[in-house]
């Protein structure tokens, strides 16, 4: 008996790592995962898509962390949302779904493997 297996170009992409640099990604899913840690608080996951350059394609989560919701601030000023430092602001985060943002990409470690991380995030517009 043969085992057969078929590879799609997402599969092969998922592992493609990245040369760090800015790329335009569209958010293409957000949802919320519990977390492997004990308190079993809340991640919210945000898929980034590449849709240009080497980026293409590749796939890049984000996991934030309820107890630490910065990492959002930037991602919410850069689609040109207002974020007060002197009161609450409040999203709809599934909004964000099908919006384009620069993205900077670097690259790190994940259980002994490289892979992508996104860093920072700026308006489209500031590729032109």
């Amino acid at each position: 008996m043969s085992l057969k297996l078929t590879l799609t170009p997402a599969d092969v992409k998922a592992v493609k790592v990245l040369t760090p640099g800015p790329y335009t990604f569209e958010i293409r899913a957000v949802y919320t995962k519990v977390s492997k840690s004990e308190d079993k608080s809340t991640n919210y996951v945000l898929e980034f898509i590449g849709v240009d350059g080497e980026a293409k394609d590749v796939l890049i989560k984000k996991y934030i962390n309820e107890k630490f919701l910065a990492p959002f601030v930037p991602i919410f000023e850069a689609l040109g949302h207002t974020v007060s430092e002197d009161e609450e602001s409040n999203f709809d985060i599934e909004a964000l779904v099908g919006q384009k943002v620069r993205g900077f990409v670097s690259n790190g470690m994940y259980n002994n493997r490289p892979n992508n991380q996104l860093d920072s995030f700026a308006p489209v517009e500031a590729a032109a």
